[in-house]
């Protein structure tokens, strides 16, 4: 992890920060017995929070509406199918596995979802 901050801003490593404390958290609330309502609104900050984890740190652009879908589709087209058919799988089946693995392939090069001793403004 050391030489990925030396190459972000750290805007980004907030961004990290902040999308793992989420997804060791709430995301995961996915897997408990929550309401289907619950579990919509969980999902589609999941989705947004993946979305821009995705793009900021490839350097890409973010956009909003249709255009997250356009720009993740440009950059990246192979994991933009991939994340279609894991929110299919979730909206059609009320499966959560797919969507997991999403997030757990995104976060891998930054050491998976457990980021042990890292903190913010503690010394």
């Amino acid at each position: 992890m050391t030489a990925f901050i030396i190459d972000h801003a750290p805007s980004d490593i907030h961004l990290i920060y902040h999308t793992m404390d989420w997804l060791s958290g709430k995301a995961f609330l996915i897997f408990f017995p929550v309401s289907r309502e619950e579990q919509l609104f969980i999902v589609q900050a999941l989705t947004d929070l993946l979305y821009e984890f995705y793009l900021r740190l490839n350097r890409q652009w973010l956009g909003s509406s249709k255009w997250k879908y356009r720009t993740l589709a440009a950059f990246d087209p192979e994991f933009t199918s991939d994340f279609m058919e894991a929110l299919d799988r979730f909206y059609e089946k009320r499966e959560t596995g797919k969507l997991v693995q999403i997030a757990d392939r995104i976060l891998k090069p930054f050491g998976g979802r457990l980021f042990d001793g890292f903190s913010l403004g503690k010394d």
